[in-house]
């Protein structure tokens, strides 16, 4: 399980969060949501060791993250930030291959190898492994990079503790992608038992796919719980000033604005 306990964040005179608590647990599926400036991003960056917080703590299985070393956490804990940029030219595979640095000095073992064969299959990307990353769209850099976050914890034992965060994860994915990468997430969660914490933006995509909803305003939390409990009429219309239409259909909240 991870935690984030009375959490609040500060620049100077300005709370970015406040007095935020929730707790994430193993093997689901938890998206944060809330409009620009909400606070989705700050707060992504303290639970995933980014950034400390002014208050509070941060807590990996029971563990304060701050007792944990950056090699003990890069481990345990795999983050894919809004915007990766790559100085550099290299192929898919080198870049995937990035994700097992935590695991070795100089040269990748034969485990690393596997690994990342394993999740180049896992994520569709045999046809595009020996291209050079910088020849590809910005939706195949964005699988790319699911791949590599995903080979830093991929070799885990199952009863490993294990946490993937991902801030706005599906920014530059067609629909296509945007559902199977989905899928692929529910798939890791339920299989895995890994802790999956993700920002996103679509309200129908977190009715479809969330076990747990965290829903931000302000810095503040407006809501949390399961899909059901957090989108609703007025929670959505106090944070986005919008009516929506909700219905629940075929086990699915669905938002119709």
């Amino acid at each position: 399980m991870l935690e984030a306990a009375h959490i609040s964040y500060r620049i100077r005179q300005k709370k970015l969060l406040d007095d935020i608590s929730v707790k994430f647990e193993a093997g689901k599926i938890h998206l944060i949501l809330g409009p620009n400036g909400a606070g989705k991003s700050t707060f992504v960056k303290i639970i995933s060791g980014a950034f400390r917080p002014s208050d509070g703590a941060v807590i990996y299985a029971g563990r304060n993250i701050k007792d944990i070393n950056v090699k003990g956490l890069s481990h345990i804990r795999a983050v894919l930030s809004q915007s990766v940029e790559l100085a550099f030219s290299l192929t898919v595979r080198e870049v995937v291959m990035m994700g097992r640095y935590p695991y070795f000095t100089g040269t990748p073992g034969a485990l690393d190898l596997d690994v990342c064969e394993e999740v180049i299959q896992f994520f569709d990307l045999d046809n595009l492994k020996d291209r050079d990353y910088m020849s590809l769209s910005g939706g195949e850099q964005q699988r790319v990079h699911f791949a590599r976050v995903a080979a830093q914890l991929w070799d885990q034992k199952v009863e490993a503790h294990k946490y993937l965060i991902l801030d706005e994860p599906l920014t530059f994915l067609d629909v296509y992608y945007q559902f199977d990468f989905m899928d692929k997430l529910v798939g890791l969660a339920r299989e895995r038992n890994w802790t999956v914490v993700g920002v996103v933006h679509d309200l129908n995509l977190a009715g479809k796919y969330a076990d747990s909803i965290l829903l931000l305003h302000k810095g503040k939390v407006v809501a949390q719980g399961s899909r059901e409990a957090v989108l609703t009429v007025e929670h959505i219309r106090n944070t986005y000033n919008l009516a929506p239409h909700v219905a629940l259909e075929n086990g699915m909240v669905r938002v119709h604005f």
